[in-house]
């Protein structure tokens, strides 16, 4: 345990001599098994490694937006403050790498850091290994490896899950895979919903949270109606997003096998927080 416990301070970056190097690469094994979580909004597969004070908890979230995960891993604190950086994520065996946005900020009820990787591509995880080792990077700042194992029955288990899912929102999984292009944004959608967008009476309530969206796109791009897959706990806020994305988005449509503009969805989140 002891061992484990400086293998991962180790793997935080918390030493930075070449001398270590060999011993960042040493991966965490796994304390549990795969666990398969329903949510109304996602399927949720969760699997601790390490034990004790070291132990991680590590997510995979596949949510409704098609052809996209989110990790999130439950870690030893990792400073006190939220800090937004790009992420290096690699599967060693199946030679992928990419880098994403990521998010690692203090978690409120149990002392631990949260690590939140966003948008990364279903086709990550699909590697034939029934074995591989993640890598997670945050800048400098944050290093954990972990030995995922029965990789390929625990993608396949996701999958089931989020045919179930899909269809509990109208959508088939088989038709957004025939799909050669999904609805895209025109623009950035990042400002179609933004803080000076806040409700008044939620600013001077400092009501907060994430509100997650499903946007039926038409075969011209235009947004056909708009519904909350999963709610901030605030309506007035669930609303302002709707409002927004009604007003403001617009969409190259998305394409069929036949090559023509047609129907699809978006899926979109919005993290509310009032500015201090």
């Amino acid at each position: 345990m002891i061992r484990k416990f400086f293998l991962f301070c180790l793997l935080l970056g918390m030493a930075t001599s070449h001398a270590h190097a060999r011993e960042l690469q040493t991966p965490l094994d796994a304390s549990s098994p795969w666990n398969l979580n329903y949510t109304k909004s996602s399927c949720e597969l969760r699997r601790s490694f390490g034990t004790g004070d070291a132990q991680i908890l590590f997510i995979i979230v596949q949510g409704v937006k098609f052809g996209t995960l989110e990790l999130i891993l439950f870690t030893p604190k990792v400073g006190g403050k939220q800090i937004n950086w790009k992420a290096d994520i690699a599967l060693r065996g199946a030679a992928a790498k990419v880098k994403k946005h990521a998010t690692v900020y203090p978690s409120q009820e149990n002392g631990k850091s949260v690590w939140r990787i966003y948008n990364l591509e279903t086709e990550f995880l699909k590697s034939d290994r029934q074995t591989d080792i993640l890598d997670v990077k945050i800048g400098s700042r944050a290093w954990v490896s972990l030995e995922l194992e029965s990789l390929v029955d625990a993608r396949k288990a996701l999958e089931t899950c989020q045919r179930e899912l899909l269809k509990s929102f109208d959508m088939d999984f088989d038709t957004l895979v025939s799909l050669t292009r999904h609805p895209e944004p025109k623009g950035e959608s990042g400002r179609w919903v933004t803080t000076d967008d806040y409700p008044p009476a939620a600013r001077r309530e400092k009501l907060e949270g994430e509100t997650e969206i499903k946007v039926d796109v038409s075969e011209r791009g235009k947004v056909a109606d708009c519904t909350i897959i999963s709610s901030s706990g605030h309506e007035i806020l669930d609303q302002a997003v709707c409002l927004n994305v009604r007003n403001r988005a617009n969409f190259k449509p998305a394409v069929d096998s036949d090559g023509k503009s047609t129907s699809g969805v978006w899926i979109s989140r919005t993290r509310w927080q009032v500015p201090r």
